[in-house]
C-alpha cells in the first residue's frame, strides 16, 4: 500500500470515528434519560434492571448470525443501515413523547431494537478498521475507539443530567436523532476498501447458519485465540459479579452522590487509559501487556472490598478503569493481526456473543449470593464476624465487601493459570499475522535471500537473527518455496523447505495453527494440481509482459504500474533466467536492460509492491 494511500484510508478512518463518537455520545444521553424516566414512572428497581437484560439479550442472540452477514455483506453499508435503523428507532420515541403515548414496554422494545441495530454496527466498525488502518497503526486505532467508548461514559450521565432539566426527555431524543444523521452522513461521505478473501469460494458461501458454524470451528482450529476467548469469558463473568454490586456496595457507607464522584474517578481513569494507548506507539508484546493488566486489575477488586473507606474505593475504581483500555486494545488488536479479514465479522461478534452471555451470567448470580450467603456470613453476628470480619469489618455491605475480595483473587488466579497455557500465552508468536508488517517483511524478504546465498552458513544465520524466527517467516518461507519451485528453481524450493521444516520444529509443532481449515491447507510437500495450474497460468502472463517490456523498454514504468499484479518474485525470476538465456545466444543488450529492471524491481520490492520509480 502506497504511503498517499495510506493516509487516504487512515483519514478516512478518523472521519468515520468521530462521527461514530457523536452518535456515541447521543445514544448515551438517550440511555440515562430513558432509565430516568423508566425509575421515575415506575419507582421500581426491578423493572429499571430490566433495561440492562433487554440490552443483553439481543446481544447474546443475535451477535454471531449477525457476524456471517457482515462478513458476506458490505461493512460500510451494514454500518449504514444499522445507524438508519437506530435513527428510525430513536424517532418513534420521540413521536411517542410527543403525543404523550410513551410507556414503559416501549422503552424495553425500543432498548432491544436498539440492541439489535448495535450487534451488527459494532462487528462491521470493528472489522473495518483492520481495512482502514495500517497494521502498526491498529493500537492508536483500537485506542481511539476505546477513547470514543470511554468519552460517552463520562459525558453522558453529567451531561444528561444536566440537559434533563432544561430541555427534558424530548429534546434529549431529539439530539440523539440528530447525531445518528451526522454518523451517516460521515459513511455515507467516504468509501471502504474491500476485505482480501482468503478463504476459499465454497467456504464464503452457504446458509448464514453454516458461516457462523465455520467462524466457531476457524478458532477452535486456532488454540490460542480458543483460550484467550475463553480467558475473557471467564474474566467478564467474575467482573460482572462485581459490577452489579458496587451501587449497594458503595451506599453502604457513603451517599448516592459520592458514589456519582467514585463513578466519575472511574470514567476519568478510562479516559486516561484510552488517551495513553490512542496516544502510543503500541505495545511490542500485547499478550505479556493484557496479562499485567489483568493481574492489576483482580488487585484493584480486592482492595476495593477491603475497607469501607471513600478514598480506597475511588483509587481501586480508577486505577481498574485505567487498565481497561490497554486490556480491550490488546485484545482486539491480536484478533486484528490474527484473523483473517473476511472472517472478522463472525469472530468479533461469536467473542461479543460469549461475553454478552458471561457478564449477564454474573449479574444473574451476583444478588442471590450477596443476599444469601455472603451477606449473612458478614453480618454482626455472622459465621465469619470473628475471623475475617476483624480484618474487613462486619454489618451491612461487608458481605459484598468480601465478595470483591474473592472475586478479585479468583481474576489473578484466572489470569496465572492462563498465563501457563502455552498457545496463549505465545500466540503473537507461534500464530503468524494475517496482515503483514512492511518493515518486517522486509526484514524476512532478507533475511531469506541471505539463506539462498549462503546456504552452507544456515546454522549460522539463524544464531545471528533468532529475534526474526517466528510462524510469520515460516508462512513467507513457504510460499517463496512455492514460488522458486514453479519457476524451475526445485534446488532452493527444497532448501527452504527443508529449513521450514526444522525451524518448525524448533518452535512447536504448528501443524493446527498455520492451516487455514483442514480441508484448504496446501502443504509444501505436496503441491495440489489447482494451485500448480494456477502457477503455470501466470508464467504465459510474465512472458509477454516481458515482451512487451523489450518491445517498449522507454516505456517501462508505465508498463509495470498497469501491470502491478503481475509484478512479483515469480515475474523477477523469469525476467533473469530470460536474460541468462539471450546473453547465451549473444542477445546482450537486450539480456542487460531485463537485467538493470529486474535488479530495481527487487529494491522496489523490498520497499513497495505499489509503485515502481525506475531510473533512466
Amino acid at each position: 500500500m502506497g504511503q498517499h494511500q495510506k493516509v487516504t484510508v487512515a483519514r478516512v478512518f478518523i472521519f468515520i470515528w468521530f462521527g461514530q463518537l457523536i452518535s456515541l455520545i447521543g445514544s448515551g444521553l438517550t440511555s440515562f434519560a430513558l432509565g430516568v424516566w423508566v425509575y421515575q414512572r415506575t419507582g421500581s428497581v426491578t423493572q429499571f434492571a430490566l433495561i440492562s437484560l433487554f440490552t443483553a439479550l439481543p446481544l447474546i442472540a443475535i451477535s454471531p448470525v449477525a457476524g456471517a452477514i457482515v462478513d458476506r455483506s458490505d461493512r460500510r453499508w451494514i454500518m449504514i443501515l444499522s445507524n438508519a435503523g437506530a435513527a428510525i428507532n430513536t424517532l418513534a420515541i420521540a413521536l411517542l413523547l410527543a403525543t404523550n403515548r410513551l410507556d414503559v414496554w416501549h422503552v424495553y422494545l425500543t432498548v432491544v431494537l436498539k440492541s439489535t441495530f448495535s450487534a451488527f454496527q459494532w462487528p462491521a466498525y470493528t472489522a473495518s478498521t483492520t481495512l482502514l488502518v495500517p497494521k502498526q497503526y491498529l493500537d492508536r486505532a483500537s485506542g481511539l475507539i476505546q477513547l470514543g467508548r470511554a468519552g460517552s461514559q463520562l459525558v453522558s450521565p453529567v451531561l444528561g443530567g444536566l440537559l434533563l432539566v432544561s430541555i427534558q426527555l424530548q429534546g434529549i431524543v431529539l439530539l440523539d436523532f440528530l447525531s445518528f444523521l451526522f454518523a451517516l452522513v460521515t459513511l455515507l461521505g467516504v468509501r471502504f476498501p474491500k476485505a482480501k478473501t482468503v478463504i476459499a469460494p465454497k467456504k464464503g458461501k452457504g446458509s448464514l447458519l453454516q458461516g457462523t458454524v465455520y467462524g466457531w470451528r476457524y478458532l477452535t482450529a486456532r488454540p490460542g485465540l480458543l483460550g484467550l476467548m475463553i480467558f475473557f469469558a471467564a474474566i467478564n463473568f467474575l467482573v460482572g459479579v462485581v459490577e452489579v454490586l458496587v451501587t449497594p456496595m458503595v451506599l453502604s457507607f457513603a451517599s448516592a452522590a459520592t458514589l456519582g464522584t467514585i463513578l466519575s474517578f472511574g470514567g476519568i481513569g478510562m479516559l486516561a487509559g484510552s488517551l495513553l494507548v490512542s496516544m502510543g506507539k503500541g505495545f511490542d508484546r500485547r499478550i505479556r501487556v493484557l496479562f499485567c493488566f489483568m493481574l492489576s486489575s483482580g488487585l484493584c477488586i480486592a482492595i476495593a472490598g477491603l475497607r469501607p473507606s471513600i478514598p480506597l474505593f475511588a483509587l481501586a475504581t480508577f486505577l481498574f478503569f485505567l487498565g481497561l483500555p490497554p486490556i480491550n486494545v490488546s485484545h482486539q488488536v491480536i484478533l486484528q493481526r490474527k484473523v483473517v479479514p473476511d472472517l472478522q465479522g463472525r469472530v468479533f461478534s461469536i467473542n461479543a456473543a460469549i461475553a454478552g452471555a458471561s457478564l449477564t451470567l454474573g449479574y444473574a448470580i451476583a444478588g442471590p449470593l450477596s443476599d444469601r450467603v455472603f451477606e449473612p456470613l458478614m453480618a454482626v453476628n455472622g459465621p465469619l464476624a470473628g475471623s475475617l470480619g476483624q480484618l474487613i469489618g462486619v454489618g451491612e455491605g461487608r458481605g459484598i465487601g468480601l465478595m470483591f475480595v474473592v472475586m478479585g483473587m479468583l481474576t489473578m488466579l484466572a489470569t496465572v493459570l492462563a498465563y501457563q497455557y502455552r498457545p496463549l500465552r505465545l500466540v503473537e508468536k507461534e500464530l503468524p499475522d494475517v496482515i503483514t508488517d512492511e518493515a518486517a517483511a522486509k526484514d524476512y524478504r532478507n533475511l531469506i535471500g541471505v539463506l539462498l546465498t549462503y546456504p552452507h552458513k544456515a546454522a549460522e544465520i539463524w544464531k545471528n537473527n533468532q529475534t526474526l524466527i517466528d510462524a510469520d517467516l515460516l508462512q513467507m518461507m513457504e510460499q517463496v518455496a512455492i514460488q522458486m519451485y514453479e519457476n524451475g528453481s526445485q534446488k532452493a524450493a527444497a532448501l527452504l523447505r527443508e529449513q521450514s521444516e526444522q525451524l518448525r520444529r524448533g518452535l512447536v509443532d504448528l501443524t493446527n495453527i498455520l492451516e487455514r481449515d483442514t480441508e484448504e491447507r496446501l502443504a509444501i510437500e505436496s503441491t495440489s494440481q489447482w494451485v500448480l495450474e494456477k502457477e503455470l497460468s501466470k508464467t504465459g502472463a510474465y512472458r509477454n509482459l516481458i515482451g512487451v517490456l523489450l518491445t517498449y523498454p522507454h516505456k517501462t514504468t508505465e508498463i509495470l504500474e498497469a501491470n502491478q499484479e503481475l509484478v512479483d518474485a515469480g515475474l523477477v525470476h523469469m525476467m533473469e533466467r530470460m536474460a541468462t538465456n539471450m546473453s547465451r545466444n549473444g542477445f546482450h543488450e537486450a539480456a542487460a536492460f531485463l537485467r538493470e529492471v529486474s535488479e530495481q524491481l527487487k529494491q522496489a520490492f523490498v520497499s513497495t509492491r505499489t509503485k515502481f520509480k525506475l531510473r533512466g
